[in-house]
């Protein structure tokens, strides 16, 4: 599926924002999320963060990480929870914020558009607004392909999130990152479950276009790349 060897991560700048730091990661029980928390505890942080919304996928990473030697505290907290979030900043100071948390399935998201624009963009102001309040160092924002050109909800309020993020890089002087990707095998929101389904039923599989390809990666590479790129990002 990939036809090109995984781009390999630079280790500076992956341990750059996590060694010896404490590191947030929302949505830290979903595909991206989780393996962010597995890359950061490799690079050995002082203590890390998790927030879920859903109780099942914060326990399995919980019972996952469960003899792991790093610090770890999970919150179950819904990001557009303020008062739920604020409480969490008014006891722990973080020093990077990692934020995978979002709505990424395109058709539910088409069907339900005012949940998509509260989740995808009032929680993730509120959790900037935070961060702003806090000092934290640097906020890295998980963002798709499907931000380029708009065509859906779910694109759609991935770009105004990107928007937001680097209105508030220039004015209110955090150091921001959005990091786009897309078609990650594995992850939550991959069409390649859907395809394997239509496979194993006999078919035939839906594609957008019969012109579309489309480019894969990992979510090890995905998660990698993301620890990466945040690192290069500058205030500016």
């Amino acid at each position: 599926l990939f036809a090109r060897q995984p781009v390999k991560p630079i280790k500076r700048l992956i341990n750059k924002d996590i060694k010896g730091k404490k590191v947030l990661i929302t949505g830290g029980g979903g595909s991206i999320g989780s393996e962010i928390v597995r890359k950061s505890i490799i690079c050995n942080p002082e203590e890390i963060h998790i927030i879920e919304k859903s109780e099942f996928n914060l326990y399995q990473i919980q019972k996952e990480l469960s003899q792991c030697e790093i610090k770890i505290h999970y919150h179950l907290v819904d990001l557009k929870d303020f008062s739920a979030l604020q409480s969490i900043f008014d006891i722990f100071d973080f020093d990077t914020v990692y934020h995978a948390a979002a709505y990424k399935h395109v058709p539910i998201l088409e069907d339900n558009p005012i949940a998509a624009v509260k989740n995808n963009i009032f929680a993730t102001k509120n959790l900037l607004d935070q961060c702003i309040v806090s000092n934290v160092s640097k906020f890295v924002f998980i963002s798709t392909d499907k931000a380029v050109r708009p065509t859906s909800f779910m694109g759609a309020t991935k770009r105004f999130s990107e928007m937001m993020v680097y209105a508030y890089t220039r004015s209110k002087k955090i150091n921001c990152a959005s990091v786009r990707f897309g078609n990650v095998i594995g992850s939550s929101g991959s069409v390649l479950p859907l395809f394997k389904e239509q496979i194993l039923n006999g078919g035939p599989i839906t594609i957008t276009n019969k012109s579309v390809e489309r480019f894969f990666m990992s979510i090890s590479e995905a998660s990698e790349l993301v620890l990466q790129a945040g690192a290069m990002a500058k205030d500016e």
